[in-house]
């Protein structure tokens, strides 16, 4: 009976080793993005006509964290770039929508300027509460060659730092689709 146990576990383990150590670069020519993966993040196939690209990262006690990249091309012809912005004008955006909002139940915790491939980007974190669950959303905005990045981040607060962690790694890495060499 063991024998089988042993055998039944190792063809699940073998089976689902490629899913789960998927590591190193990961493209998405429809999104617009290259970003290294660390291998703790599991890409989700649901619609490849989609403009996002949804990741997820499971934590002991059943709870998933999810990563979602969506992206959004802007008129050309404008020069206007979220560098133009102060960094208190970038941060007055998101204190005034949430001073205009009722909404008792999503709190802001944070709200700051980062720099993404050498640009500026708002960053922001967000907390809601159900059934006496904590739950972060980190929100990280940016232009890129006329292309607007929305990244959104929903963690459990008890795994916020590890989520954060991974988050930062890959903003570092994180840079506009290019077509491999040898097809351009």
């Amino acid at each position: 009976m063991n024998c089988k146990k042993s055998l039944a576990m190792l063809l699940l383990f073998i089976f689902l080793m490629p899913a789960q150590c998927f590591a190193g670069v990961y493209s998405n020519r429809v999104v617009n993005f290259t970003v290294n993966l660390p291998e703790t993040w599991i890409p989700v196939d649901y619609n490849a006509l989609a403009q996002d690209v949804v990741f997820l990262r499971h934590f002991p006690g059943g709870y998933d964290s999810s990563l979602t990249i969506k992206s959004q091309e802007v008129d050309s012809s404008t020069s206007y770039t979220l560098d133009d912005l102060s960094d208190k004008q970038m941060k007055d955006l998101v204190d005034s929508a949430f001073d205009s909002t009722d909404n008792a139940t999503n709190t802001l915790i944070e709200n700051k300027v980062i720099q993404v491939t050498g640009h500026k980007a708002l960053y922001f974190v967000t907390q809601t509460e159900a059934d006496g669950t904590k739950v972060d959303t980190i929100w990280v905005l940016f232009l890129l060659k006329n292309v607007f990045y929305t990244i959104s981040v929903t963690t459990n607060s008890n795994t916020y730092d590890k989520v954060v962690s991974d988050l930062q790694q890959m903003l570092k890495t994180f840079r506009p689709y290019e077509l491999p060499a040898e097809v351009v």
